[in-house]
């Protein structure tokens, strides 16, 4: 028997599945969620799983069968029934990205998805180091 790879930094079903890596089924726990409830609010802390249980559920409505073969959803759903998915992501929300400076009223600089520090943090932070 062949060891699994965890799915270390890896945040879609799609790959987890394809690259066989280990995976841990909650598409029982979704079909419950599907068929019992209308609204929720997924509140974990970071590093949780949160991304991915939204991407399987992505996956799932977006009528992905084959990524579902031997998971506890696969015989429940209907695999004709598509939906259309819209993904939104804050990764790189604006308030992270820094304003143009003053003496450039240039566009502000791209968001790296890091927040910005300010000039004062930056020295205060390279003097303790």
């Amino acid at each position: 028997m062949t060891r699994k790879r965890l799915p270390i930094g890896i945040q879609t079903f799609q790959k987890i599945r394809e690259d066989d890596h280990y995976y841990v089924d909650k598409t029982a726990f979704a079909w419950r969620l599907i068929e019992e409830g209308s609204h929720y609010f997924l509140s974990r802390p970071r590093r949780f799983g949160k991304s991915l249980f939204l991407d399987t559920l992505g996956e799932l409505f977006a009528g992905h069968e084959p990524l579902f073969r031997g998971l506890a959803i696969h015989d429940r759903w209907d695999w004709s029934r598509r939906v259309p998915v819209i993904r939104l992501s804050f990764g790189r929300h604006p308030a992270r990205c820094s304003p143009p400076s003053m003496s450039n009223r240039s566009a502000p600089r791209p968001c790296s998805g890091k927040p910005a520090i300010s000039p004062s943090t930056a020295r205060r932070r390279s003097s303790v180091s």
